[in-house]
């Protein structure tokens, strides 16, 4: 039968008999779907060819868990027996809450193939003796890439100390001393040698910005120091958790960075480790969420709680709040808007809990408007009840600019933004893995665009229109890489990543006890 194998390594007694750890094994057996090669173009199952070189074949079910009949669901111990309509459609709404796809839901479709991805993956791991310094959760909360391109830097969240990445030689060690506490900082800035300006940093540096730890991390990619400083300014800036989320280098070779928790926004001078807090102070909780650098060379914080998109303009170091095009203030709260990206002269932010993306123009006076609506932008049917949130909390441009594709967090599709008309239209296969599935990713130099998982099974990889010699239809193509057997079943794997100088983009480990390395195919140039 269809799906037979999905949970062929636990007891099939009925749910409802059922202790909860084995009820819950048996739902992870479904949801990680390692059960045999699967035809992509079908929902059936064949055995495992071992050494099959067919590059369609992989050892699992590439873009969600397999359709299951209500009955199958009950057989496998998904759902739990009743006779009961009203407990019967509880059951089945907890199921989907799961993730499990359900034939009365979900209907079959055809993945179209293409050519082999010439992408790959390559597993970095710590050496035996350092096994231990990948324990734990929440380990890293992003990577920075050195200036110089040796050197990959996850940022310490739960982890003690700095995570080092060689990208010549995929080796991995830790620097610098041991700092306690969670989520210490979050999220990090390049400094390239030219702004530094000093013969004592001809690497430049990386500053990791203040979270729940007062202060900035500093690291030299020459000497691998590694330094906390301006701790006595920042602790003054209100809150004591959550200080910031994100920051940006601007043109003057200052950071500047957007208050989540603190009320004013973070000026540093990296050359001389001097902090100060500028602007207007701005009460609220989890107010930005991370910055983006406008074409017009100002800073524009995304607003998640906050009723208005922050400015700062570092020439005359003015801090204002924009409203919409026709005066109006967003909504207080909701936590509507997630990061975003620059796209020439637009930003564009993604949608949380709203059901719109946030524009800002900044080709003459910034013009802040929406698009999109809720007839695109939907959370996945596993939210029950609906409540539309997390929807999307990331995305990548594409090599030549003209799209933007965010990858689903609690969304089924990618969502494709129109650079040109601000038209957003849903690509590719549903991806029905549930929630909390994607959030960061990067264009590589092959014109692919990869969403970095946290809790979906693979790396997602967007193949847009006119990358020749991958997809020839006009279409897009949505796969998943499969990042094999021991990292399927990880949740909340990676936070996030960085792109090397060489092209490739790292994934930093949240919960996972690897970086996972994506090795682009050869650079393209982007038709369109």
């Amino acid at each position: 039968a269809p799906g037979s194998g999905v949970v062929s390594d636990a007891s099939r007694n009925p749910a409802g008999l059922t202790p909860e750890p084995v009820w819950l094994e048996k739902m992870n057996a479904y949801k990680q779907r390692q059960t045999g090669d699967h035809r992509p173009h079908v929902e059936s199952w064949h055995p495992h060819k071992r050494g099959t070189r067919n590059p369609t074949h992989r050892p699992h079910y590439r873009l969600s868990p397999p359709l299951v009949s209500r009955r199958l669901a009950e057989l496998y111990g998904l759902v739990r027996y009743t006779r009961d309509p009203e407990r019967l459609k509880a059951n089945l709404d907890g199921a989907m809450i799961q993730g499990v796809r359900l034939v009365t839901e979900f209907q079959p479709f055809w993945q179209p193939l293409v050519r082999a991805c010439p992408a790959r993956l390559v597993h970095i791991s710590p050496n035996a003796d350092q096994v231990a310094s990948m324990f734990g959760r929440d380990k890293y909360m992003g990577g920075m890439t050195s200036p110089c391109g040796s050197y990959i830097y996850g940022v310490p969240g739960g982890a003690s100390r700095v995570l080092r990445v060689h990208t010549r030689t995929n080796a991995m060690d830790w620097i610098g001393d041991c700092y306690q506490g969670k989520i210490k900082w979050l999220r990090g800035v390049e400094v390239p040698p030219e702004v530094m300006d000093s013969p004592a940093y001809p690497k430049g540096a990386c500053l990791c910005l203040a979270s729940n730890h007062a202060s900035i991390l500093k690291i030299d990619p020459e000497t691998n120091e590694v330094y906390t400083f301006g701790e006595e300014v920042i602790s003054q800036a209100g809150q004591t958790r959550w200080y910031y989320h994100g920051g940006n280098l601007a043109a003057n070779g200052f950071m500047y960075c957007i208050p989540a928790n603190a009320d004013r926004v973070l000026k540093v001078n990296p050359r001389t480790d001097e902090v100060e807090l500028i602007g207007p102070t701005f009460p609220g909780r989890q107010k930005w969420f991370g910055g983006i650098h406008g074409s017009d060379g100002r800073i524009y914080g995304v607003p998640q709680n906050a009723n208005g998109v922050l400015q700062i303009d570092p020439d005359t170091e003015q801090v204002t709040v924009l409203a919409l095009e026709d005066g109006s203030p967003l909504p207080e709260g909701q936590w509507k808007w997630h990061g975003g990206l620059r796209a020439g002269d637009k930003l564009y932010f993604f949608p949380n809990n709203v059901d719109t993306v946030l524009v800002v123009d900044t080709s003459s006076a910034a013009r802040v408007y929406l698009t999109g609506g809720p007839e695109v932008l939907q959370s996945g049917r596993h939210r029950i009840p609906q409540d539309g949130r997390y929807k999307y909390l990331g995305g990548a441009l594409t090599l030549d600019g003209r799209y933007v594709y965010m990858f689903p967090c609690d969304a089924e599709r990618v969502c494709r933004i129109d650079t040109r008309t601000d038209e957003l239209r849903l690509v590719g296969a549903p991806l029905l893995d549930g929630e909390n599935k994607y959030q960061n990713g990067f264009c590589g130099p092959d014109g692919c665009l990869y969403g970095i998982p946290q809790r979906a099974v693979g790396i997602l990889r967007i193949v847009p229109p006119g990358v020749e010699g991958i997809a020839e239809d006009g279409e897009e193509h949505v796969d998943i890489m499969y990042c094999g057997d021991g990292m399927v079943g990880t949740k909340d794997k990676f936070e996030g990543g960085a792109m090397g100088l060489d092209g490739c983009v790292y994934c930093i480990p949240l919960r996972c006890s690897e970086v996972v390395k994506i090795l682009p195919g050869p650079s393209v140039v982007s038709a369109g």
